[in-house]
């Protein structure tokens, strides 16, 4: 699985400088072998990264495929075509060339497709928007070294408002396959989205509210005589809070909720759950087997890694002591419980 986790670092636009023969090569013969061998994630439908914060839609009768491996979450690739099919590659990065407008990307693209030595018979650069962001449309034609063969590649590219950030979609395709993909490409660019910052951009995922339903049924009964359980749901959602935690070191997300409803909380806080996406819709409580306790504010990621993600310190209101947990392979669970007075005697050796 290295070799398409490194391909699809070779096809971004930030990684110009790495395995330059690879990446040279796979501009004339995609869509890469590497694609669906061995282990892999499959996206169906719409794709939301929150890593990045862009969604997508995957193509109507496609599969999005992406690298199974935990340190590795930036997007996916997809199958064009049947006949000389196109490779069509969604991804998020950080800009860690610091482009300041999306036409400096796309003209560093097409750099990078002339210092290689692929022909490029003829290119354009047209601005665009993308939802609510500016971005630049790359579409150039070329050869490659030593072939007659023509492609054709086209690129979109957007900078998110902090210019943290680089998107892109991209698909290869043989020039007399181009006219009969682009409108696939150009579908998947029209649906593009980016998801702004922080819990006031938009709402839960659906995903985090379906497996937080039997505790909304739990609320609206221990709380409404029946009868009066009407808008109960909407009590209970409004009552949640909220926030992102980058649990691996490429920035896997987990959505860490505080439920504040009546019934839920007490001296140690609230109950707590973090939810890590399993398949493209459906996601995973993962703090224990039930949740933990404390407040969204008193969770902290920790620079510790245990099988491949960060280990999580919760502390209990009123700094009564804390909690570790680490991942176990499938959930993270709770191996110490820490009062102060522990911490001190642990430095003074009593």
């Amino acid at each position: 699985m290295l070799s398409r986790t490194i391909l699809a670092a070779c096809l971004s636009i930030s990684s110009f400088f790495c395995c330059v023969s690879l990446c040279s090569a796979q501009y004339c013969d995609f869509p890469p072998k590497e694609l669906i061998q061995g282990e892999h994630r499959e996206y169906r439908g719409t794709y939301e990264n929150l890593a990045y914060r862009y969604s997508v839609v995957v193509p109507a009768d496609s599969v999005g495929y992406d690298d199974i491996n935990p340190f590795y979450w930036h997007g996916f690739g997809t199958v064009v075509g049947t006949e000389q099919p196109s490779y069509l590659f969604v991804n998020g990065e950080p800009n860690s060339l610091e482009f300041m407008r999306p036409s400096d990307a796309a003209a560093r693209q097409l750099k990078y497709l002339q210092w290689h030595h692929h022909k490029v018979d003829k290119s354009e650069i047209t601005e665009l928007q993308v939802d609510q962001l500016k971005a630049a449309l790359l579409t150039a034609a070329y050869a490659c070294p030593g072939s007659t063969k023509k492609y054709v590649m086209s690129l979109m590219v957007a900078i998110s408002p902090d210019q943290s950030t680089l998107y892109e979609v991209t698909i290869y395709s043989h020039a007399d396959r181009f006219q009969r993909d682009q409108p696939i490409f150009n579908a998947v660019v029209k649906s593009w989205k980016y998801i702004p910052e922080g819990p006031g951009g938009r709402n839960l995922p659906e995903g985090v509210l379906k497996r937080l339903a039997n505790v909304a049924k739990e609320y609206c009964e221990d709380q409404f005589e029946e009868g009066f359980r009407r808008g109960c749901r909407k009590k209970f959602v409004a009552n949640l809070r909220w926030r992102e935690l980058s649990i691996t070191p490429s920035h896997e997300p987990g959505i860490l909720v505080e439920n504040d409803n009546t019934g839920y909380c007490g001296s140690g806080g609230c109950a707590l759950y973090l939810f890590v996406r399993r398949t493209d819709k459906e996601f995973t409580q993962v703090l224990g087997s039930q949740g933990g306790l404390g407040t969204l504010e008193e969770v902290e990621v920790l620079d510790a890694i245990t099988k491949g993600h960060f280990d999580i310190r919760v502390t209990w209101s009123a700094l009564e002591g804390h909690s570790i947990y680490q991942w176990d392979g499938s959930e993270y669970s709770e191996q110490s419980l820490l009062s102060p007075q522990v911490l001190v005697n642990a430095v003074i050796g009593n």
